[in-house]
Order: C-alpha cells, then structure tokens, then sequence
C-alpha cells in the first residue's frame, strides 16, 4: 500500500499534503492517535552527508516497506532499506537530475548505514499509532532481529522499560 491509498483509508483523507477538507495530515494523525503528537517532535532528518540530508518524514510511516529520503541541491532520491523480508538497499525513486555518480555515492552511504537506518524506523515506528504503521512494525521488528540489528536482550530490556514507563504513568 502506497502513502496515497493509506491516507484514503482515513476519515476525510484525500491524498498529498492536504489530507481533504483542508485538514492537514498532522490534523488527521492528531485525531487518529487520539491526541499523541510525538511522532511530529521527532526532526524528520537522520543524517546529513555534506549538503545531503537523509530523512524519515512522518508520512512515510504509512508505507508498507522501510525508505529513506534524501534531499540533495541537485535532486532528490529515495531508497528502500528492505526487499522481500531482507535488509537490503535499492532505489525507489530517483531525480533525473542527479547523476549517476553522485547517486552511487549516497547509495554507498545509505548502504553502509542501513542498519542505523532500519533500528531508527522501527524506533518512529513505535511512536506512531496509524494501524497499518502498527501491523508492519511486527514484521519490520522480525527483519532486524533476524537480520542481527536488534538483541534479544535489548529486546526485552526495551520491553521492560516501556512496560515500566506505562506503570508509572497508570
């Protein structure tokens, strides 16, 4: 499912940056997380390399795999950071103003960097209550353990803090 049919799923939701009937999707996400806004906290850049910067908007939670943007002064590219259940970076979308040298160039970077990467998606990912967001996550989370990103004693470390944290806020 691609970010426009997801935001067709919503109530009132269209697709684009206006979600429909000029609500915006932080307006949208606002209802449907019931309020829980942390997700917008979040700066949507991961990385930087030279004038490249490597984002994860909120937006993109709503896709089914894993990618990140990067914005150049020459064009923009998108990778994705998982293929059939594996870790592994391709081109998603791609400016056919950038060259290929330059875009090879981020591409090794992104690839070098792709666990980084995976473990900061899953961490937005966790934050953002959208159903769909929620039903991948499992999966995504599946693909890094395997994939060795995540312990399993992080794991349960990170489970043992969050189920801290909701006692305390009880």
């Amino acid at each position: 499912m691609d970010v426009v049919n997801a935001f067709s799923k919503l109530p009132g939701a269209g697709g684009g940056s206006e979600v429909g009937h000029g609500q915006s999707f932080q307006t949208v996400y606002e209802q449907q997380a019931g309020g829980d806004m942390s997700v917008f906290n979040m700066s949507p850049v991961l990385d930087r390399l030279g004038s490249q910067e490597i984002s994860i908007t909120p937006k993109c939670l709503l896709d089914n795999r894993m990618h990140v943007h990067v914005r150049t002064p020459d064009g923009n590219v998108e990778f994705w950071l998982e293929e059939n259940g594996v870790p592994r970076v391709s081109i998603k979308e791609k400016d056919v103003s950038l060259s290929e040298r330059k875009t090879r160039k981020i591409f090794d970077y992104v690839n070098d960097k792709k666990a980084d990467y995976i473990l900061e998606w899953i961490n937005r990912a966790t934050g953002a209550k959208f159903p769909e967001t929620q039903r991948n996550l499992v999966r995504w989370t599946a693909l890094a353990k395997k994939a060795g990103y995540i312990k399993e004693d992080n794991l349960k470390k990170q489970e043992n803090e969050n189920n801290n944290k909701n006692y305390v806020e009880r």
